[in-house]
């Protein structure tokens, strides 16, 4: 049964529209390339209207690199993203930046189109 004040809906919506919304990057790369800043806007606004759901701005990285460079690359992918919303003159405190480094990979195939996957900036409905 579904909430009345709709919170079930909003949260199945931005689940959907989360796992559509995914931004990828070159290697050591932070900044949020043109074709994702259109997805990105579509995401945030939509989440003025599901004020209630909150979203992890998951980093991620490929293998290649030093453990603890990854780890703050996928952190700084997280906040660059969410400061491109903050640019654009979105509300951010729905979404939390978080880094995983390369622990949560998106491929396994190491060649250049799998590590081009792992290099990524995910939304994750909590």
């Amino acid at each position: 049964m579904a909430d009345v004040d709709g919170t079930e809906s909003c949260v199945s919506r931005m689940r959907l529209l989360a796992r559509d919304t995914t931004v990828y990057f070159p290697p050591s790369g932070i900044a949020v390339a043109p074709q994702y800043q259109e997805p990105l806007k579509r995401l945030a606004e939509a989440a003025r209207g599901c004020l209630q759901v909150k979203f992890d701005v998951a980093g991620h990285t490929d293998k290649t690199g030093e453990v603890i460079s990854n780890l703050q690359l996928s952190w700084q992918r997280a906040e660059a993203t969410i400061n491109f919303l903050k640019s654009q003159r979105f509300e951010t405190s729905q979404f939390l930046p978080v880094g995983f480094s390369n622990a949560r990979p998106a491929s396994q195939d190491a060649t250049g189109l799998g590590q081009a996957k792992n290099r990524r900036v995910e939304f994750v409905v909590r």
